[in-house]
């Protein structure tokens, strides 16, 4: 089955100030509504965590429905540790939202 998704650029064009991701995809069919966002980093985690959380907060919809993902892709080492961790929980907690990072292609679940 296809699905239609949108490509939103976030950074400079929804989001002009402030902290904010890079893109956000969204599904919205019948068979399932998801917020995908993802920023694009280097090694700073931390700051990625920090724009993730501050781009839900302006455009996640609000909606049991809707299956919240949050993706940071980086070049850090190593990928996981307690503050990953920390960050992994909050989401869950805070957004109902899986956070998960990305290094060289392989998805790691945080």
């Amino acid at each position: 089955m296809r699905r239609r998704v949108e490509k939103i650029q976030v950074d400079d064009c929804v989001i002009k100030h402030g902290l904010r991701c890079d893109w956000l995809l969204r599904t919205n069919d019948s068979v399932s509504k998801q917020d995908i966002f993802v920023e694009l980093k280097g090694s700073d985690i931390e700051h990625a965590v920090r724009q993730l959380e501050q781009s839900l907060h302006v455009l996640a919809r609000d909606s049991q429905s809707v299956l919240l993902r949050c993706y940071v892709v980086h070049t850090r080492c190593p990928m996981t540790g307690t503050d990953l961790n920390k960050h992994k929980l909050h989401f869950q907690r805070r957004f109902q939202a899986r956070l998960e990072t990305i290094k060289d292609g392989k998805t790691v679940s945080l």
